[in-house]
This record gives C-alpha cells, sequence and structure tokens, in this order.
C-alpha cells in the first residue's frame, strides 16, 4: 500500500513505507517553475512499493502571480488523482492547515496538525475535522512525560479516540504501567471502533476547548467529558459509555429513571458499582474515569 502524506513534516513508519512532501510548498513552487518532475514506482527497496519525487531544485522569482500559483495547484492535485489509477488502495493524507474543502476532493484522510504532548489541542482539531469533513481523521502523535501521573497519561491517549490513533513512543523505555496503559486503551479503541467512528457524532462547548462530544450507533453512546462534569441520561434503553477527559473528581448525572452504574480506573479496573434513584446524582470519581451506565 501507498502511503503519501502532504504536509509540513515527515515522519517514517516502521510497518510501512510513507513518502512525505516535507514542506508542501516547496514541492508547489518547483513544479511552478516548470522543471521536470518525474514520479518513479520502485519496490527495490521494500516489499512495499515506494512513491519517488524527483524535481529540480532552482526556484521560480518570488513574484509569481497568483494565476500560476494556482495553475500548478491544480496540475500537482490532477496528478495526485491520476496516481489512483496505478494504485487503487493509495492512501493521500492532508494535514492542518493544508486543509480545505477542495483539497480534500484528491485526499482520503486529514491529520491534526503538530501539537506535542497538548492533548487539548489534540482532540480539540479532531472534533473540528470530524465535524467539518468526510475523511478519515488521524490525530496528532501521542506522547507523553515519564513523569506525568497515569491519569494524565490516559487523557493523551483517550484524547485521540474520535479519531485515528497514532503513538510516539520507545516501547522499552515505557515502565510496566505506561504499557498496561496502552494496552487497556488499545482494547478499548479496537472494542468501541464501530460507535467511535460512526457518523452520528456531535459536540457541545467552545471549539477552541469542547466541553463533551459524543458518539453514537445503535443502542450504544460513547461520551467524552473535557470541560464540564455534569451530564443528562434520560433516554431509554441505550448503553452508555462515559469518558471523563476533565481535571473533576466528582460528575453530576441527571435521570429521570433507574440507572446502573459502573465506574473503572485509568486500566479498566471496577472501582465501585451503584445504581441511581434520584433526579440529581453527585458521584465522586477518581481523577480519570471511565463509567459504564446501563
Amino acid at each position: 500500500m501507498l502511503f503519501i502524506t502532504l504536509g509540513a513534516g515527515a515522519h517514517l513508519s516502521g510497518t510501512r513505507n510513507i513518502f512525505s512532501i516535507g514542506n508542501f510548498f516547496c514541492l508547489v513552487f518547483s513544479i511552478i517553475s516548470y522543471l521536470p518532475c518525474a514520479l518513479v514506482l520502485s519496490d527495490k527497496t521494500a516489499p512495499i512499493e515506494t512513491l519517488s519525487i524527483v524535481a529540480g531544485t532552482t526556484f521560480p522569482d518570488i513574484a509569481i502571480t497568483l494565476d500560476v500559483f494556482k495553475t500548478a495547484l491544480d496540475k500537482l492535485f490532477i496528478s495526485i488523482n491520476n496516481l489512483k489509477e496505478i494504485k487503487n488502495d493509495l492512501l493521500i493524507e492532508f494535514r492542518q492547515n493544508y486543509t480545505s474543502p477542495v483539497l480534500d476532493k484528491s485526499a482520503n484522510m486529514i491529520r491534526v496538525a503538530d501539537c506535542p504532548a497538548d492533548y487539548k489541542t489534540n482532540y480539540s482539531e479532531i472534533i473540528n475535522l470530524r465535524l467539518t469533513t468526510k475523511l478519515a481523521v488521524s490525530a496528532d502523535m501521542t506522547i507523553f512525560a515519564s513523569g506525568d501521573s497515569i491519569s494524565q497519561k490516559a487523557r493523551h491517549l483517550y484524547a485521540t479516540m474520535f479519531g485515528v490513533p497514532q503513538f510516539s513512543f520507545v516501547l522499552k523505555n515505557l515502565s510496566n504501567d505506561d504499557k498496561k496503559l496502552l494496552k487497556t486503551f488499545s482494547q478499548f479503541y479496537l472494542k468501541n471502533q464501530d460507535i467511535l467512528m460512526a457518523n452520528n457524532f456531535k459536540a457541545l462547548g467552545n471549539p477552541i476547548s469542547y466541553d463533551m462530544a459524543y458518539s453514537f450507533k445503535d443502542n450504544k453512546q460513547i461520551i467524552a467529558l473535557y470541560n464540564t462534569n455534569y451530564l443528562c441520561i434520560n433516554d431509554d434503553d441505550v448503553k452508555t459509555t462515559i469518558v471523563n477527559l476533565s481535571s473533576n473528581d466528582n460528575i453530576i448525572i441527571e435521570t429521570n429513571k433507574k440507572i446502573n452504574v459502573q465506574i473503572f480506573d485509568a486500566f479498566y479496573r471496577l472501582v465501585d458499582s451503584l445504581t441511581l434513584t434520584n433526579k440529581l446524582n453527585k458521584i465522586n470519581i477518581p481523577s480519570f474515569t471511565i463509567i459504564e451506565i446501563n
């Protein structure tokens, strides 16, 4: 499978060959210069075909016209679309901020811009992209500091759950708890992937830092709490999973029915189990929590 990234950075994967156009505009300027640009498909160095782009190094005068720039962009994306006829499983990923409805026509993946160790920006931009494009949305690489608490590390991981998670860890440097946390998140994501990626996706609050987001399919929904600790649960016969990414140590659940609640920690170990019958219920919870409601 051939994977092309259009963005400002280059990332290599040990499991696939990725050609990254290191700086999108450098390639565009090379095309504008009308110098030869050869596309070569070769499988000599890996079992997966690799795309090589060889372009001239002479750049045009800075004072290029907008018309020429637009023409070069058109030619670039026509060439990319033509590649799909060569490789029908071609993956083309754009990265913020090189994104727009026009550019999306030439891609099938889109990725959050660099936000290292910033899980709030990661989840906010994943939500923004989920709400504005039909492309597959990838998170920025997830990293955390070794000195972070387990709850804080869990927030970094679960902040990516409404997109396609990407990890940037040296496994041999991770502690046993870190590895266990990664395994717990991976199992959660794979188990609930069809719900997390469902088209029925909504978000509430300020786009810079949302209060909550939720995705639902059939009779199941998954809710992420980012900057609120209040939730109303009234739907009948809906199984609800709540992921508390906020720093609140309590949650207020409003309901008009009897509900059964199970509270799990970051390792998905059962912390508490209770039945709620009151209209308003305040529950004390660990700093990071997964809550199951039936």
